[in-house]
């Protein structure tokens, strides 16, 4: 039921929107359906790119959508949104080794 509702949700933005909006709901559900959690999610250190990829996906959806097209300043909010997740993971991490907390909430890998 999953991939009839992913694959109806690329289908409906291509008509409804445009082919580049498309485009990218498709590498959204891709990259976070497949890459990020079947893949990444528990075996490797990168996954918070990768899943900055994933989440980036949506606004460049809706900057294709609204724009019709995508052009470096829409690319580039994927490197903030990305900057601004391995700042926030990173003041958490260090936070909990400052309590000095017997096992950390998730594993530290940025640090």
């Amino acid at each position: 039921m999953d991939v009839v509702v992913s694959c109806v949700s690329v289908i409906y933005g291509f008509f409804a929107l445009n082919a580049v909006t498309a485009f990218f709901i498709a590498v959204g559900i891709f990259s976070y359906v497949i890459i990020y959690t079947v893949w990444l999610k528990r075996r490797n250190s990168s996954n918070i790119v990768i899943g900055g990829i994933a989440g980036s996906a949506a606004a460049w959806a809706g900057w294709a959508a609204a724009t019709g097209s995508m052009d470096l300043l829409g690319i580039l909010s994927w490197f903030l949104g990305l900057c601004l997740d391995s700042f926030s993971l990173l003041v958490s991490c260090n936070e909990s080794l400052k309590m000095n907390m017997h096992k950390p909430r998730f594993q530290c890998y940025l640090l």
